[in-house]
């Protein structure tokens, strides 16, 4: 019953702070999680029990995109960043690298710890690794990710510099997350370090209108949970993007 209780809690909290489109609440082991967040240099987190919630999203014309389909992005979201956490890297893998592309950094440096060490079935790739930490470390970012990036940097030989400076580059060119239309922010609230992802400008008008709504009972599934969990699963259908 606890569990409910704090899931329902983060559900209202987001809707009536503004936050439409979140609706999944990670649960992870915490003994996986903090070694999962030991791995990426992240300090151990004593509430490793619940997932981070991180917010983010495309900028796209609001009239282009329906709002089941964001909710059906921060589902996987929230499902490959726990499936990595607690040590299933085949399984997050194909939903963190669409998340990459996409340009939410933390499956950008996810995506290249994969590759560093060769894990989930995939190849082993320096040169990847490389590539998708360089989007992640591109503007704000985690410290702890920019500080990975100088560290494998300084281990690549000279001659071949210049072809991963090009690398990185050109997946900045195509994924980073100002080419996506992310604005990212770091905060501290207390000892807590906060990095966030919001939407563009563009993005918040479209949620602050849709905010008005739901207040007026227009769009009264905004906050029923029931219906919103029911149209992920049938906009899920329609979109293709598979379940495992």
């Amino acid at each position: 019953m606890r569990l409910l209780r704090i899931r329902r809690l983060f559900r209202w909290t987001l809707v009536s702070g503004g936050l439409l489109y979140l609706v999944i609440i990670g649960i992870a082991d915490t003994a996986h999680a903090n070694q999962s967040n030991a791995i990426l240099g992240e300090q151990p987190n004593p509430h490793a029990h619940i997932d981070e919630i991180v917010v983010e999203g495309e900028r796209i014309d609001p009239t282009s995109m329906a709002l089941q389909l964001m909710e059906v992005i921060y589902y996987h979201k929230e499902r490959a960043a726990h499936n990595f956490k607690i040590g299933r890297y085949k399984k997050s893998f194909p939903d963190l690298l669409r998340l990459a592309k996409m340009g939410f950094k933390d499956s950008q440096a996810r995506v290249s710890y994969i590759y560093q060490y060769g894990l989930g079935d995939q190849p082993r790739s320096a040169a990847r690794a490389l590539a998708w930490l360089g989007v992640a470390v591109d503007g704000t970012t985690r410290p702890q990710y920019r500080n990975r990036f100088k560290r494998m940097m300084a281990e690549v030989p000279d001659e071949h510099v210049a072809n991963i400076n090009d690398l990185v580059d050109n997946y900045r060119t195509n994924y980073s997350s100002d080419t996506r239309g992310i604005t990212c922010m770091r905060s501290r609230t207390g000892h807590l370090d906060k990095f966030t992802c919001l939407f563009s400008q563009q993005r918040n008008k479209h949620i602050d209108r849709l905010m008005m709504l739901a207040k007026t009972g227009e769009v009264p599934w905004v906050l029923n949970s029931a219906a919103i969990d029911t149209s992920i699963a049938l906009k899920r259908e329609e979109t293709h993007w598979p379940e495992n």
